[in-house]
């Protein structure tokens, strides 16, 4: 017999902000994806140019040539597919509910990007279809959303230690079966990874990033994670870690941003979260 879960609607419907920039943005295309445990609707939006947005399956298309070689005959072809196609980048939010900003910034990034007019946002489009999928854990995020209205009083509570900063347990990390999705990248046990698996496959995107929020008395995480790593990975994979970890490293060095990178070696060694999980 199947469930039925009777949705309680507190909170805002945070998909008619990008239903909204889909219909009045020809840089913006929304496609839905999926549903959660919970009948709530998985969705993602794709921006760019004008004129890459009209002729986004000729796009996806050629990109999935250049990830399976089987596909392209030559390497003159090959290379005619990297000249005169515009790179992928896959943005993703919040996959762990109670970590509430990621989803929150998506909105401004989704903004920025359908309506910019400068000169950054309009290289970004024209070189780049952008993917945001602006929130990966809608029922973990409910669930934390309902928890802190409950335990917040009419006097906050400044010290962090407060249950209205972090809930009850589960809290929000989880979705509904308490499962956290960080660490269903190969099992697929779980609707909104394959979901979202299926999206990152059609799509092939040569960059990945996924924001998550750090609790208020930590610092920055990023690359390279520490030794010992997982000997079945690629070299590639690698090399490429730390030329990102360099380029996040320069970008946070310009704002006096602190980082630490050496305190999240697991995650290299178990190809389960997103860390590696796109990638592998």
């Amino acid at each position: 017999m199947a469930a039925v879960f009777i949705l309680r609607k507190k909170q805002p419907d945070l998909s008619r902000p990008y239903k909204t920039l889909a219909e009045i943005s020809p840089r913006v295309r929304l496609v839905e994806s999926g549903e959660t445990h919970e009948k709530r609707q998985l969705y993602y939006l794709l921006v760019s140019s004008e004129d890459n947005i009209a002729k986004l399956d000729a796009i996806q298309e050629d990109i999935s040539k250049l990830a399976d070689p089987r596909k392209i005959k030559s390497n003159k072809k090959a290379k005619q597919i990297i000249d005169t196609s515009p790179a992928v980048v896959w943005l993703m939010y919040s996959i762990h509910g109670d970590e509430l900003s990621g989803t929150d910034a998506s909105l401004q990034v989704a903004y920025q990007l359908a309506t910019g007019t400068d000169s950054v946002t309009v290289k970004l489009l024209n070189d780049l279809i952008i993917g945001i999928d602006p929130m990966e854990n809608p029922d973990g995020r409910e669930r934390y959303l309902a928890q802190m209205q409950q335990w917040t009083g009419l006097q906050s509570h400044s010290d962090v230690q407060s249950i209205q900063h972090n809930g009850v347990w589960q809290g929000g990390r989880t979705n509904h079966y308490f499962f956290d999705l960080n660490r269903d990248w190969f099992i697929l046990a779980h609707p909104e990874t394959r979901a979202r698996v299926k999206t990152i496959l059609q799509w092939n995107p040569q960059i990945v990033v996924d924001a998550h929020e750090m609790y208020n008395l930590d610092t920055y995480l990023f690359s390279p994670s520490s030794e010992p790593y997982n000997p079945n990975l690629n070299p590639i994979i690698l090399k490429w870690m730390n030329v990102f970890a360099a380029d996040d490293a320069k970008a946070f060095d310009q704002y006096g941003w602190g980082a630490t990178t050496l305190d999240h070696g697991l995650w290299i060694i178990i190809p389960a979260t997103v860390v590696r999980g796109p990638i592998m």
